[in-house]
């Protein structure tokens, strides 16, 4: 019995992340029509698009691996406030804000390279990783803006509401 709900809930989780992924890039699943949440500065192909929201959704969901994990002291790999729908609610651009300097500035960056506002206590738990998912790529269409230290505002856009939204089915499983 508790094989089958196991497998009930992963199929759930599954079915919601794909809800999820339908809402970012447009298109219909269950019968219902959606239409693209996602903005990418002068991209019409659609194949980038998915390339895009698949890359996203992996990065967060490693992430709130991350934040879920502890270190041998207790203290989160990373800070509860950057996953939250809290601080979502409390930011105007979340995707540029705090995505991406914590994806290209903070995980993609050693601790002894990071630009000086994440060189800070704040961030030292956040560890550096060398796999390339943080990588940015030519499609993630990053580029660091020193002024607003973060990346460049109308290159990609995502609506804070589809955050909140992913975030929630995140939240409801282990």
């Amino acid at each position: 019995n508790d094989i089958i709900t196991g497998n009930n809930e992963r199929e759930q989780f599954y079915n919601e992340i794909a809800l999820c992924y339908t809402k970012l890039v447009g298109g219909e699943r269950d019968g219902k029509k959606f239409d693209k949440q996602l903005g990418l500065y002068s991209v019409i192909d659609q194949k980038k698009y998915a390339e895009f929201a698949v890359r996203l959704i992996g990065r967060i969901t490693f992430c709130w691996f991350l934040k879920e994990k502890k270190s041998a002291k207790g203290i989160s790999l990373i800070p509860e406030e950057l996953l939250s729908i809290d601080t979502i609610n409390n930011q105007d651009n979340y995707y540029h804000k705090t995505l991406e300097p914590l994806f290209f500035e903070l995980l993609n960056t050693n601790q002894k390279k990071r630009k000086d506002k994440y060189a800070t206590d704040e961030y030292k738990q956040i560890p550096y990783l060398n796999g390339g998912l943080f990588s940015p790529h030519s499609d993630d269409l990053y580029k660091y803006d020193s002024l607003a230290q973060c990346g460049k505002f109308g290159l990609v856009n995502i609506p804070n509401e589809w955050f909140k939204e992913f975030y929630s089915v995140l939240s409801q499983y282990n």
